[in-house]
């Protein structure tokens, strides 16, 4: 890869199995240099600082992310268990069905 910046690759940042390279990118406008993280896909995003407000507003949303994830996995177990218990007595009233089919047949007379 020939790039103007000269890093390597940090073996601690790695991102979806992306190899993420750290370079300093120096501002022509203002000669001020900002870190940025260049991801293997070619976008570029850059670090910001966030404010203690906005850290617990993006920590209260992700808590209820989590917490509508685990709802939902609750949702998905009842499913399943409805399914099953939907299984057992289809089977249950299949079986009938065959004995009754039966018990007719013992009943019916001979040709």
């Amino acid at each position: 890869m020939a790039d103007s910046c000269s890093s390597s690759i940090d073996s601690s940042i790695i991102n979806n199995d992306q190899s993420i390279q750290n370079c300093d990118i120096e501002n022509s406008s203002t000669k001020e240099k900002s870190n940025t993280k260049i991801p293997t896909n070619g976008k570029m995003m850059f670090k910001k600082k966030i404010t203690s407000k906005q850290y617990r507003q993006l920590t209260y949303k992700l808590k209820e992310i989590k917490q509508i994830i685990y709802e939902e996995n609750l949702i998905h177990e009842k499913i399943n268990r409805l399914n099953l218990k939907k299984q057992y007595l289809q089977n249950i009233l299949l079986l009938l069905h065959v004995m009754d089919s039966v018990d007719g047949m013992k009943h019916s007379p001979c040709r």
